[in-house]
């Protein structure tokens, strides 16, 4: 049995329809706000260029930062396909966010599975208890008296690697 294109293409157009409607409300988000935000693209957001691996995630950020900084918002947003995701450009809010207001930004939503990839359980995924437990322990080691200390051993190392690669 064959389907005709003739009765697939009626039930695709609302569904597509639909779809695309979706889209265009879930790019509203920031607009409601009144956050600054870059034109977002259909489907992909402000990632078309990175899911086409044209362009790395770093790089991303870094020319939406600018593109903000240069507009002279302190901070913005950009889409992952539908979802939002807020970008603070000013340092004082940067810090704000990280230090002062932790509490209110500790979920990061970083997926990590300390069972089976421990690894995975770092500082930068960890958020609530844990990561005050392990933020506790690192801190003496990186005061800026052992920082310094280390600095030479590590470029020492760095230029060691660079050789070895060469």
């Amino acid at each position: 049995m064959m389907i005709s294109y003739d009765a697939l293409f009626p039930p695709l157009v609302p569904i597509f329809f639909a779809i695309l409607l979706y889209f265009q409300y879930a790019h509203t988000y920031f607009k409601s706000l009144k956050i600054p935000t870059l034109s977002p693209s259909f489907p992909f957001g402000n990632i078309s260029k990175v899911v086409f691996r044209k362009q790395s995630i770093n790089d991303k950020a870094v020319e939406v930062y600018n593109t903000l900084k240069s507009q002279g918002h302190r901070f913005g947003g950009i889409y992952f396909f539908t979802h939002p995701v807020f970008l603070p450009v000013d340092v004082e809010l940067i810090t704000n966010i990280l230090v002062k207001d932790y509490n209110y930004f500790e979920d990061r939503g970083i997926h990590y599975d300390e069972e089976n990839d421990p690894i995975s359980a770092h500082l930068f995924s960890l958020y609530g208890k844990k990561w005050k437990q392990l933020r506790a322990k690192l801190s003496p080691a990186f005061t800026p008296k052992k920082v310094k200390y280390m600095f030479e051993t590590i470029g020492q190392c760095g230029d060691e690697m660079i050789d070895i690669l060469s």
